[in-house]
């Protein structure tokens, strides 16, 4: 999978909006994203429950979207403990010292064992 330019600005952004399939019909949702050594990552707060995460398992077709930035991605599952972790401490000094409740809640292990990599989509 080859990164598309637009997804280094990911990490720069707030939040986007992740849009996946749900059948016939796209879904949107809206999600923090956060950067670790110029890669981004995404978890779910709900971990494993959440509807968006199980349909990018199901179909990996997404797109991101923010403003004018419209992105065909997929999704890497990361395991690795270290980068895990890496991606936790990303979230707390990006989002931590505005929304401290959420936060935590991005960092708890449920959340943290949904961590995946944004790759660009191969087409």
């Amino acid at each position: 999978m080859v990164d598309p330019p637009g997804t280094l600005l990911l990490p720069h952004l707030h939040e986007v909006s992740l849009l996946t399939r749900r059948g016939d019909v796209w879904t949107s949702r809206r999600i923090w994203v956060v950067a670790v050594e110029d890669r981004a990552y995404v978890r779910s707060a709900l971990g494993s429950r959440a509807a968006w995460y199980r349909r990018v398992f199901l179909d990996p077709r997404a797109r991101v979207v923010a403003g004018d930035l419209s992105l065909d991605v997929a999704f890497l599952p990361v395991h690795d403990a270290l980068t895990v972790a890496e991606v936790s401490l990303a979230y707390w000094e990006k989002y931590g010292p505005s929304w401290p409740g959420p936060t935590a809640t991005m960092t708890a292990p449920e959340a943290a064992s949904t961590t995946m990599q944004v790759v660009g989509a191969c087409r």
